[in-house]
């Protein structure tokens, strides 16, 4: 093919045709972007709906947190309302902290109390210690210094639980002696 146009002609029509080819270009980049714009939004909407569901998720949490902290300073509250209670109860009583520094200076080494109550019927109050020794002969030695202490009295200790030679359970009751 022969190109029958003047020179001046041939670069007028090429500059024409490449400005439209740029022209074309360009609007077809803006039509990609708008289009890929206008695809992106649904993914916004998405990710934004998830992170406001994280958040309300995570503030949720923090207040289930809140929460349980919440119940353990009830529950503590509770105790030490227990606490008072028994210690206005029994604070001028026989049944008093000297017990326990009574079961403290009982000497203890090789036995191990997992257990302990206190009843009070009129004037007696008994106590019942239960647990585990190393082996029979500490256990009898503990229920010797417990028979020997002067804050207790008619302590027993049953036959029975002396069968066993190594680690015997054990349940100790008596009374306790009111100075």
């Amino acid at each position: 093919m022969v190109n029958v146009l003047p020179r001046s002609e041939q670069k007028r029509l090429r500059r024409r045709y490449y400005l439209n080819l740029g022209t074309l270009f360009f609007m077809a980049l803006i039509l990609v972007f708008a289009v890929g714009s206008v695809l992106l939004l649904p993914s916004y909407f998405a990710s934004r709906a998830q992170a406001d569901s994280y958040e309300r998720y995570r503030d949720a949490f923090s207040g289930a947190i809140g929460l349980k902290e919440k119940e353990k300073v009830d529950a503590e509250l509770a105790s030490l309302a227990e606490e008072l209670r028994l210690t206005k109860e029994y604070g001028a009583s026989a049944f008093s902290a000297e017990i326990f520094e009574g079961l403290e200076s009982v000497p203890s080494s090789n036995v191990t109390i997992t257990a302990m109550s206190f009843s009070r019927s009129g004037e007696t109050t008994r106590f019942s210690l239960s647990g585990v020794a190393k082996n029979r002969a500490a256990l009898l030695s503990f229920a010797e210094a417990l028979k020997a202490h002067p804050s207790f009295a008619n302590v027993s200790l049953p036959v029975s639980q002396l069968v066993a030679e190594v680690n015997p359970p054990f349940s100790i009751r008596g009374d306790i002696h009111t100075p």
